[in-house]
């Protein structure tokens, strides 16, 4: 440096400027030779090695000196050829979307598949894996620790649920001794065309594993250009197509597991989403249809049983000799609502619609007619189609469809089936709640300090909802003493809410072991639980029927080309088999033992189906003077063919025991039910009449949803009117009489009804008309709502007045509407008409004449 001491203080400083700019070349130079599939002008910060801090001041400092390159995700210059590798190279992809998103089960994937693929024969530098953001240190991953809290389970549907769930906690995406990269579309586009360039003279397929999300196109309906979540951007049909663009005709087979993945199917013809005679460079297998989710998706780490497309894939691929062979053990082994499918039965599926459509026929009758004519001139394969059939009719409990139209009748019977059987999860789920909740209130009665608890979590949990250090606005309390304050909330330490929510779950489970309610409401959840898992299995089954009816139109569409005459079938059928030589693709280099197909047929437990009563009941909460205990319920309606109906109970009728236990809690009859062995007798106690009597019913478990028939309300007899509350000493009168008038008009009104309001003259002419008839108008109101109402409006109702504020009364007439009109001769409903139209007031008035000529 003594020779540009001389130099001038400009000169020197454009000399510095000369070296550094050199120094930061070499540096480009030495990344571009690591990464030469990356943009030449600059490399991007998505696909850039990490580095720490102090790190990168020493390489700025430093000339650049020569190291050893790290290993690459990417194929070096003159790799040369793996013999015992079944592909040239392996793309594995995980987008994740978001962080929030980006779950632990799509990074267990990614090490799954790279395990497989090394044990098959690839080598790391043949396996380029674009995860989430890359190497980037940031925390783009969801974890859990998969276990929950008891608190879940004693604070279901409540709010302070949330604060027992799983806790979820981002990490950063690494693999050991593993380079990741940002999976960005620009990213996979610039690596597809770097990789066909140095894999130009392999002619070994690709294989491209896709693990992530999917979402719909909500702008394309015909489900044939739905999306792949990428780090957050999405890449279309379209999109993909394009990106495999430059590898021309080299082979690319794909496994794809993300929801909607089906519609990636449509990638391999020339013009992606326009059927066309596949050219066999590109097949794939996915993990279910175009309009349907997929499963396997989760963030726990501690998952027992791992369940998806992508697991079962990759575990398939360690057994088998081809692709083919993979997708058809993935068949019988995923037990989950997926629909596994190959591009082959998605082609085929579409080619057929087409053709149909080309003939005018009906689609399904003309697939089903097809397979007739020709089913005894086989295409060769078609005994192990046939074979999968039956095998996934007997695996999942199911009778063997003959054709298609009987797996659309299969799949409305487990329609019927499966909405019946969510209602029975409902209804466990309302009387665990109803247990639950009555004990809980209690609770909150009994230690007043626990409220304040509860409103110290609250206060917590909006607090979370800002960012550290933002500004957190005042939130309005409401003191004692009535004035409104806006006080600053004072956020407590994450400390201090995991000891509040450990004092509310501990509190209330110690109060529950104490009161011996404990075992009561688990045993209710689990049952519940265990209905959910056989709604689960009725919608697996469900989608077993769709894999069925793929594999129906495969054969049909193999025999539509197998037996083509036209040219342009003919096209279709060369198209065909290069697309199954694809889907043929080999798994190993020498062929070794293959898995047999699962032949042991699923039979789960018989569901937890609840005893069925037959009733509708009110809970009357009546107070400790009456002396009957707090669940008392009085009896709404009975319905027919019914065990309540063969047992006698009628309508009225007030239930306060049940098997000699009285009910302490509202809606414990229901639990009651629910839980008695159908097998034996359920005694009741009951009071009628002001008599108490006992009853003995014989329930009915119920399968299918029950027929709920009311009877008839013509031909019932109101004996008393005890139930009302009448408004003057004249009705009090009335009510009191044990012989029944000759003919009573019973009026349903309400005061905000205006067509009752319009019916009010006719009233008052019949009134004049007939002296013998007694009317009495019934009102669902308060007595002092109504009392306001006629003073107001004088001389507008000089009948017998009378209040229903609990509508048990109208609730025995089915009263649904206003106004309502009910005619009774003797005290026996002899017409009932709803409305006040003209015609109705006239045959409302013949049917008077004829009780008082």
């Amino acid at each position: 440096m003594d020779r540009y001491k001389n130099k001038r203080p400009h000169q020197r400083l454009l000399l510095f400027g000369v070296m550094c700019l050199s120094l930061v070349a070499g540096c480009r130079n030495q990344q571009l030779r690591q990464d030469p599939w990356l943009a030449k002008k600059q490399t991007p910060p998505t696909a850039r090695r990490v580095t720490s801090p102090a790190a990168r001041q020493t390489t700025q400092k430093a000339a650049p000196t020569k190291k050893k390159p790290a290993v690459r995700p990417v194929v070096a210059h003159k790799t040369p050829t793996q013999v015992n590798a079944p592909f040239s190279h392996a793309l594995l992809l995980n987008g994740g979307a978001e962080p929030h998103n980006n779950y632990y089960s799509h990074v267990l994937y990614l090490r799954m598949m790279r395990e497989t693929l090394r044990t098959l024969g690839l080598k790391e530098s043949s396996i380029s894996i674009f995860a989430s953001d890359g190497d980037k240190p940031d925390s783009d991953q969801s974890i859990s620790s998969g276990s929950k809290d008891i608190g879940y389970m004693l604070f279901y549907r409540r709010p302070e649920q949330r604060f027992f769930s799983p806790k979820v906690k981002l990490v950063n995406t690494t693999l050991k001794q593993k380079t990741l990269y940002a999976a960005k579309y620009s990213s996979l586009k610039r690596f597809t065309r770097y990789l066909h360039k140095q894999t130009k003279t392999d002619k070994r397929p690709l294989l491209l594993f896709v693990t992530d999300h999917g979402t719909r196109n909500r702008k394309d309906t015909s489900g044939r250009n739905q999306y792949i979540s990428l780090w957050q951007e999405e890449m279309s049909v379209r999109e993909y197509h394009k990106m495999l663009s430059p590898l021309h005709r080299r082979r690319v087979v794909s496994v794809m597991s993300q929801c909607f993945s089906g519609s990636f199917a449509w990638a391999i013809y020339e013009k992606p989403g326009v059927l066309g005679v596949p050219t066999g460079d590109h097949c794939g297998f996915y993990a279910t249809t175009p309009f349907r989710p997929a499963y396997g998706c989760f963030p726990d780490t501690k998952l027992s049983n791992s369940v998806g497309h992508a697991y079962r894939f990759i575990k398939a691929m360690k057994q088998v000799n081809t692709m083919d062979e993979a997708h058809r053990l993935v068949m019988l082994r995923d037990l989950t609502p997926d629909v596994p499918l190959r591009s082959s039965d998605v082609y085929l599926a579409s080619l057929l619609r087409w053709q149909a459509r080309r003939l005018g026929e009906r689609f399904l009758p003309w697939v089903d007619k097809l397979i007739k004519t020709y089913e005894d001139r086989p295409y060769p394969g078609m005994s192990d189609d046939l074979a999968m059939l039956s095998a996934l009719a007997h695996r999942f409990g199911l009778s063997r469809p003959v054709d298609l139209l009987a797996i659309r009748s299969l799949d409305r019977q487990l329609s019927k089936r499966s909405k019946w059987w969510e209602r029975v999860e409902n209804m466990w789920s309302d009387v665990f709640v109803a247990a639950r909740d009555h004990q809980l209130k209690r609770w909150y009665r009994r230690r007043p300090q626990v409220r304040r608890r509860l409103m110290f979590l609250r206060a917590k949990a909006l607090s979370s909802l800002h960012q550290p250090g933002e500004v957190r606005p005042c939130i309005p309390m409401s003191p004692a003493s009535g004035s409104c304050e806006r006080r600053p909330l004072c956020v407590p330490s994450q400390g201090s809410l995991s000891r509040s929510a450990a004092f509310l779950r501990d509190g209330f489970r110690n109060y529950l072991k104490k009161s011996g309610h404990i075992q009561r409401l688990t045993q209710l959840y689990k049952t519940k639980e265990n209905m959910h898992r056989h709604v689960f299995w009725i919608e697996v089954q469900r989608a077993v029927l769709l894999r069925m009816r793929y594999m129906f139109l495969r054969i049909a569409g193999r025999l539509l080309l197998h037996h083509a005459k036209s040219n342009l079938l003919k096209r279709h059928q060369g198209g065909l088999k290069r697309l199954l030589a694809c889907e043929q693709t080999r798994v190993r280099v020498r062929s070794g033992a293959v898995a047999s197909l699962p032949r042991k047929r699923i039979v789960p437990s018989n569901p937890p189906i609840p005893s069925w009563f037959g009733i509708s009941f009110e809970t009357l909460k009546p107070d400790a003077s009456s002396g009957l205990p707090y669940g008392t319920v009085m009896v709404q309606n009975v319905y027919l063919r019914t065990p309540a109906a063969k047992a006698g109970i009628r309508v009225g009728d007030v239930i306060y025991a049940v098997n000699g236990r009285a009910l302490q809690e509202p809606y414990e009859i229901r639990e009651r039910v629910m839980l008695q062995d159908h097998t034996k007798p359920l005694k009741l106690s009951v009071i009628r009449a002001r008599r108490k009597i006992k009853l003995s019913v014989m329930l009915r478990q119920q399968s299918v949803p029950p027929a709920l028939k009311l009877p008839s309300v013509m031909g019932n007899r109101i004996q008393r009117f005890s139930a009302l509350r009448f408004l003057t000493t004249e009705g009090k009168t009335f009510a009191k009489q044990t012989t029944p008038h000759k003919a009573t008009l019973l009026f349903f009104w309400a005061t905000w009804c205006g067509p009752c309001k319009m019916a009010l003259p006719f009233l008052r002419r019949l009134k004049r008309t007939f002296a013998d008839l007694k009317i009495v108008t019934v009102s669902g109101e308060r007595p002092k709502t109504i009392r306001r109402w006629i003073q107001a409006h004088p001389g507008a109702l000089p009948f017998l007045n009378a209040a229903d504020p609990k509508s048990a009364f109208s609730r025995r007439l089915r009263i649904r509407a206003t106004p309502t009109f009910v005619l009774l001769s003797r005290g026996k409903v002899v017409q009932y008409h709803i409305g006040a139209n003209p015609a109705g007031m006239m045959k409302l008035l013949s049917g008077i004449q004829k009780q008082l000529p």
